[in-house]
């Protein structure tokens, strides 16, 4: 019953590209949590569907959870950025946007240390902008995303310093989110891609 293990489960799955862990784990997530009150678990139930394309057939009840997320907490901008990211999935462009704006401008400067990376807004912004048909727009957000990706996951600072290790969850996630992206606006992989240690 613990919101993290699913939602660690679902991130691990989506990155070794086992699609159909990926959905079951939503999936099941959705059965566990549909009807709570805790406006975490309902976050990151929904965020947890909204990493990928495809997570769910019929995402009406991610969407309820991330908008019980937002009332709950009106002013969180991690709430607000989940319930643009999942509106996006479900193809509401439009409603998308208008989130993801109204997080953009909470958001400011990125911090590393934050408890969620603005990265996934920018990225989200740009993958939107582009489905709408703003293609200039949507290069703007994903050059901003990918440069404070390749920033936050360099090993090393600039003056050759060792940099805080960035949380597993964020750093698989922000490489996630840079490759979708990279891919919908047909940006090549050699252009910007982010700084990644050896495989271990």
């Amino acid at each position: 019953d613990n919101f993290s293990v699913w939602y660690w489960a679902a991130l691990t799955q989506l990155h070794a590209g086992e699609r159909e862990g990926y959905r079951s784990s939503c999936s099941a997530m959705l059965e566990r949590f549909a009807a709570t009150e805790d406006a975490q678990t309902a976050n990151f139930t929904a965020w947890s569907c909204a990493l990928a394309d495809g997570a769910v057939d019929d995402y009406s009840i991610p969407i309820t959870l991330a908008e019980h997320a937002v009332a709950k907490d009106p002013g969180n901008d991690f709430h607000l950025k989940n319930l643009g990211a999942v509106l996006y999935r479900a193809g509401r462009f439009d409603g998308a946007l208008a989130r993801l704006d109204e997080v953009a401008s909470l958001q400011g400067e990125p911090d590393a240390q934050a408890n969620s990376s603005a990265a996934y807004t920018w990225y989200f912004l740009a993958m939107t902008h582009y489905r709408l048909g703003n293609v200039d727009e949507a290069r703007k957000w994903y050059d901003k995303a990918a440069a404070w990706t390749s920033e936050v996951l360099a090993p090393e600072s600039e003056d050759g310093t060792a940099k805080p290790s960035v949380p597993w969850n964020r750093r698989l996630t922000l490489e996630l989110l840079h490759a979708e992206t990279e891919q919908l606006l047909g940006i090549a992989a050699a252009e910007t891609t982010p700084e990644q240690e050896p495989a271990q």
